[in-house]
């Protein structure tokens, strides 16, 4: 009978003749690591763009808020409504670039002066949907 093969510098018996240690992972291994990579970057970039439209979408909002308080101050101080919102730099607003929206649109802007009711609108529009207090 014969004995099993030994390791002469340890003193075991191999196991698996032929076999090679890893050292290194396979090709498959990569590929499905830089494919999960890839999705998560995927979700992530999709998330982040979202997330910068609806911060455009409130400061459009907030823009238009701030338009409104400048034209009815206007209004308060002369008892007329600006002929346009340019009327309203530099004392009412500070910087030209309030009147304009995120997406490089001007804002609009209608006033209502009736017996009852004494208002203006300031809005802008985004896929045709107002942001800001549009007219009805």
């Amino acid at each position: 009978m014969l004995a099993p093969l030994q390791n002469t510098t340890l003193n075991r018996p191999l196991g698996n003749l032929g076999r090679i240690s890893r050292r290194a992972f396979t090709l498959m291994e990569i590929l499905v690591v830089v494919a999960i990579i890839v999705v998560l970057a995927g979700l992530g970039t999709v998330s982040l763009l979202n997330q910068l439209e609806q911060s455009k979408e409130k400061a459009a909002a907030i823009n238009a808020k701030t338009i409104k308080s400048a034209a009815m101050a206007f209004k308060t101080n002369t008892g007329n409504w600006p002929g346009n919102l340019q009327e309203l730099v530099p004392t009412y607003l500070e910087k030209q670039e309030t009147l304009v929206d995120p997406w490089g649109q001007q804002f609009q802007f209608q006033s209502l002066d009736s017996e009852t009711n004494t208002t203006c609108y300031v809005w802008t529009t985004k896929n045709g949907k107002p942001l800001g207090e549009a007219p009805k």
